[in-house]
């Protein structure tokens, strides 16, 4: 079986979307590809600074070899930084030792940052709080939100221009699906315009998502193909979450149809695209206790904390 691409080499990986066969170097070089289109969807400019947010996963590692291109082409700046939350049998502090030698070959200042030392308690201790006093909090909920709100707040203190994310096509498929169960129309729609650069709100610094469009089994690969590490550890809250029940479902409708994942996220941004004037007339205010823009009196991240505190 040769390469549809190059027609010389062996292929390796079957793309069932598009029926291409790829050898190793044609697939790292379409992923690749497909980064730098969709980061042209944002419109970078020059002397921009990137806050990449890596937590030693598959995707943001991914980013962390293929950004530093995009700073050499726009003469701009990427700073690393990876958010201990505190899970269980320390978690995320197993893939810390690569991804600091990692930016120390890129040249990338690394910056790590606990809950504890943020907000004053570990992930843990937060999930223990509200299983003490029967509050309806998952573990992915509280995390979630507060690792938004700290991101936000770092790239601020930095300075940075965009927030970088390590979103991979199965990631936005699921958080669509994840809103309309629960029926949250605003930060539904809020969700597509800011992943496409279509709106901006003041007090949030920009996201993308430069991976948005590459599947997850493809990211997997391109580290593999690339040498790099692959997570060993998953999650310990992981059960908790509606997350994992969608991901299941969306695996087993991939199998008939391999298009799905793409379906749902192309067809979401075209709605998106239609609703940037009214969500434009859906403004945030600053949070009455912490100033983090929000469509509340009190942000969802100081309503979690005041709970549990």
């Amino acid at each position: 079986m040769i390469c549809s691409r190059c027609k010389r080499r062996p292929a390796v990986y079957f793309r069932r979307v598009s029926g291409e066969k790829l050898c190793k170097e044609c697939f790292i070089k379409s992923v690749e590809q497909t980064v730098f289109r969709t980061l042209r969807l944002y419109k970078l400019s020059r002397n921009e600074k990137f806050l990449l947010a890596v937590s030693g996963g598959k995707d943001s590692t991914a980013l962390l070899t293929i950004l530093p291109r995009i700073e050499r082409k726009y003469s701009s700046e990427i700073i690393a930084v990876t958010i201990i939350e505190g899970h269980p049998e320390s978690f995320r502090e197993n893939a810390l030792k690569y991804i600091k030698l990692l930016c120390k070959k890129m040249n990338i200042i690394h910056k790590v940052v606990t809950f504890k030392e943020h907000y004053g308690y570990t992930l843990s201790e937060l999930w223990e709080r509200a299983l003490n006093r029967n509050i309806r909090l998952m573990p992915c909920t509280i995390c979630g939100v507060l690792r938004r709100k700290m991101i936000n707040e770092i790239a601020k203190e930095e300075n940075a221009t965009r927030i970088v994310t390590g979103h991979n096509l199965d990631d936005e498929a699921q958080t669509i699906i994840m809103n309309v169960l629960r029926g949250d129309d605003i930060r539904l729609l809020r969700l597509g315009a800011e992943a496409l650069g279509l709106i901006k709100y003041e007090g949030f610094v920009p996201r993308i998502k430069p991976l948005r469009y590459v599947p997850e089994r493809e990211v997997a690969l391109y580290c593999y193909f690339k040498k790099l590490p692959l997570p060993e550890n998953i999650c310990p809250f992981v059960e908790y979450s509606m997350r994992k029940s969608i991901r299941e479902y969306l695996y087993k409708l991939e199998k008939k149809n391999p298009s799905i994942k793409y379906n749902i996220v192309k067809c979401f941004d075209r709605l998106s695209m239609k609703m940037v004037s009214y969500l434009k007339k859906k403004s945030l205010s600053p949070c009455i206790k912490c100033g983090y823009p929000t469509s509340r009196k009190i942000c969802r991240a100081c309503e979690i904390l005041e709970k549990l505190s």
